[in-house]
């Protein structure tokens, strides 16, 4: 049964004198290379830009479409490719094994696809898609000549049948991978899509031209010869490969336009999310433009100033600027760039704005610059009302100038220090002068120590005393120290 299968469909033992030869009209043979290349970049293109898109439903449409796209490309480059080949005998199609010869193409591209889109695949599940690709460009190609109804008889060299698959499985893997392996070395996708693409088409039209040159034309006396139209048959060629094209350009527009949507969408989320947080945010967030207009206006900062978005949205900055300031501003954004370069910019300052009562208050300001593009600059600045801090820092201020009053009024000497051997002082009032001759600096700076003041005869009395302060609230010790004069106190 196999042998006589294998007998059917391959040529072993004939006549050469009853084998037709054929010739080749190499304009539709460099036709049919041109599609098999350019659907082939067309659909690795379209794919790549969807490897990074989060949403998994746009990803599987793209691999189906573009594989779709592709298959149709790879189905009539060798349409083109068998139109091309010309024998002394007329040749018609059958529609129906015409039209199921292009399956096994689309499948094959829709596998080659999908592997192209994997973030992580290893070398031996690529050489096995690549053999699966191969096969599928093989298996289009021999239903698609098994679909050719003619006089003479259709047969196979097996050698060149086996050179052809080969040559499809081969270059199909080289071309998955050159699109995956080299993603770390062309970090741009244009190049290795161009690559694959055109190594992807060899493949196809390899495959196709081995495969064509395996075909034995065998005649027998009864068969009749004729050929076709010279003119009918590159009119079907061109019509195919303007087909093919059209296919293509509507899977791409189809494609780039649910990528269009998809962005707008993404963009549009993306606003409504940062108008949550600039409504949310405590800070105030306002945005100028490069003439000193406002252009943004948060409501944090509608509770800073008193103005509402509405009456500050397209009016001067000045507005917000106390009298004395108004006339920098303009020479503060045109001196932006200078001011605040590249490792400089603009931390935040502290300064004082204007409400809208005409009452002046503290804020800090962060400025930032945006570039929107090569014309367009806007400034976005962040406000904080320190008011209250201010506030604090005047009654601290206050408290502490009471504090040091009472302090450096009291009869006694008092004093901070740490409790290392030398009792180095971190503050002391100005009666330590009159208790011990030495001036409060000398102390500060370290010049006279009140350790070595206390009498030698009391400074074990005194350590004692002060020692494990942790375990004591208050301690009282009396010891004897010695006047810069010499006496004893």
């Amino acid at each position: 049964m196999i042998i006589e299968l294998f007998s059917n469909y391959f040529a072993t033992d004939y006549n050469p004198d009853y084998v037709l030869s054929g010739s080749y009209n190499y304009w539709l043979v460099g036709l049919s290379v041109f599609i098999a290349a350019f659907t082939s970049i067309m659909s690795l293109h379209l794919v790549g830009i969807s490897i990074n898109n989060k949403s998994q439903l746009y990803r599987q449409m793209a691999i189906f479409t573009s594989g779709l796209a592709m298959g149709c490309g790879i189905w009539a480059m060798h349409f083109i490719g068998m139109l091309a080949f010309h024998i002394s005998a007329i040749i018609y199609y059958d529609p129906i094994i015409t039209v199921i010869s292009l399956l096994p193409g689309v499948i094959a591209s829709i596998v080659a696809l999908y592997l192209t889109t994997r973030k992580t695949i290893s070398t031996y599940t690529l050489i096995a898609g690549g053999i699966i690709v191969g096969s599928g460009i093989g298996f289009m190609h021999y239903i698609g000549m098994h679909a050719m109804q003619m006089g003479p008889l259709l047969h196979y060299d097996p050698f060149w049948f086996a050179i052809s698959i080969v040559v499809a499985v081969v270059l199909a893997i080289t071309a998955l991978l050159i699109q995956f392996k080299l993603r770390n070395y062309f970090k741009k996708n244009s190049i290795r899509v161009v690559a694959s693409g055109c190594i992807m088409g060899a493949a196809i039209s390899g495959m196709h031209y081995m495969g064509m040159n395996s075909a034995v034309f065998i005649i027998d006396g009864d068969t009749h010869l004729g050929h076709n139209e010279p003119s009918a048959i590159n009119f079907i060629g061109i019509a195919t490969a303007i087909v093919t094209t059209a296919v293509m350009m509507f899977v791409a527009a189809a494609n780039w336009l649910i990528r269009y949507r998809q962005l707008l969408s993404e963009i549009r989320e993306s606003e409504s999310r940062l108008r949550s947080i600039l409504k949310t945010a405590v800070d105030g967030i306002i945005t100028v433009n490069d003439q000193g207009i406002i252009q943004g206006y948060n409501r944090a900062a509608e509770k800073i100033f008193g103005w509402s978005a509405h009456e500050a949205i397209g009016n001067s900055i000045k507005m917000l600027m106390p009298e004395s300031y108004r006339s920098q501003s303009d020479d503060y954004l045109k001196n932006y760039q200078n001011l605040f370069k590249a490792g400089n910019l603009d931390s935040g300052r502290e300064l004082m704005a204007q409400h809208k009562s005409g009452t002046l208050l503290p804020i800090r300001l962060g400025v930032g610059e945006v570039k929107l593009n090569n014309r367009d600059t806007i400034y976005v600045g962040f406000l904080t009302d320190i008011s209250d801090r201010h506030q604090m820092e005047k009654a601290l201020r206050k408290s502490e100038k009471q504090l040091s009053s009472l302090v450096n009024n009291m009869p006694g000497v008092a004093f901070r220090c740490r409790l290392d051997e030398d009792w180095s002082m971190l503050y002391v009032n100005g009666a330590v002068e009159a208790l011990t001759g030495w001036a409060v600096h000398s102390f500060l700076n370290g010049d006279i120590h009140f350790s070595q003041l206390i009498h030698p005869d009391d400074i074990e009395l005194a350590t004692e005393a002060t020692a494990n302060p942790h375990d004591k609230k208050t301690y009282n010790v009396e010891y004897r120290i010695r006047h810069r004069k010499g006496h004893t106190v």
